[in-house]
């Protein structure tokens, strides 16, 4: 689906029961609210990672003049890497090469938009066209069996800040073993039986972190059964 790029089209999808939210819901709907949310994260780690090799920010990378439609100039990249990350179902090669590309490039390819007040769909899938031919040298097809876990950081931490909020479709366990003062046991069946539980009662994904300590009373018994305390 092809979205346009203006306030009004954002107000329609966000207005009940106009054609454009049904659309974008039925969209959401097909592919899953969660495979949204891991390709968004994905796409969102690969373009940190990259900028971050560089150790200059988004901006000072891809502007070397004056830093005007940045909004833009980030929804064009962006656009770019889910291509080829995703719709390709490629992975980056070096990070760092491709941060190298990317190095003043508004000035190189994209001071078209400085030269409107607006831009619509057409412009903006011409422009990620254009970086992606750009670019697209520095990835490399994904190999069977590849599965790429870079959006998990960014998975994980929002798990932990909804951890006091909501916790029907996850749960955390401080270890493979329960631990005391005298002993350790092992409780992968009860992981096992804890996930089971979770699917049967629960709509999409659920998970065990494993690592992360329930309460406080848990991870001071962390040091007692291994070298090591609690973060």
């Amino acid at each position: 689906m092809k979205s346009e790029t203006t306030s009004n089209y954002l107000d329609k999808i966000y207005t009940y029961n106009t054609q454009e939210s049904k659309d974008i819901n039925n969209e959401i709907e097909k592919h899953t609210q969660d495979s949204f949310f891991r390709q968004f994260c994905r796409v969102f780690d690969e373009l940190d990672k990259t900028i971050s090799t560089s150790n200059k920010t988004f901006k000072d990378l891809v502007f070397t003049k004056e830093k005007k439609k940045v909004t833009q100039v980030f929804q064009v990249i962006f656009i770019s890497f889910y291509n080829l990350l995703i719709q390709q179902n490629k992975i980056i090669h070096c990070h760092q090469k491709l941060a190298k590309q990317l190095e003043g490039v508004y000035d190189s390819h994209l001071l078209k938009l400085g030269n409107r007040e607006k831009w619509n769909k057409v412009d903006r899938i011409n422009l990620a066209n254009s970086i992606i031919g750009l670019i697209q040298q520095h990835f490399i097809p994904r190999k069977s069996g590849d599965h790429s876990i870079a959006q998990w950081g960014q998975r994980l931490e929002v798990l932990i800040n909804q951890s006091k909020t909501e916790q029907a479709n996850y749960d955390f366990k401080i270890g493979l073993c329960t631990i005391s003062k005298t002993k350790q046991k092992i409780q992968v069946s009860k992981i096992i039986k804890t996930l089971v539980a979770m699917t049967n009662s629960c709509k999409g994904d659920c998970y065990i972190i494993v690592g992360v300590a329930d309460t406080q009373r848990d991870a001071d018994e962390l040091p007692h059964g291994f070298r090591s305390g609690s973060v």
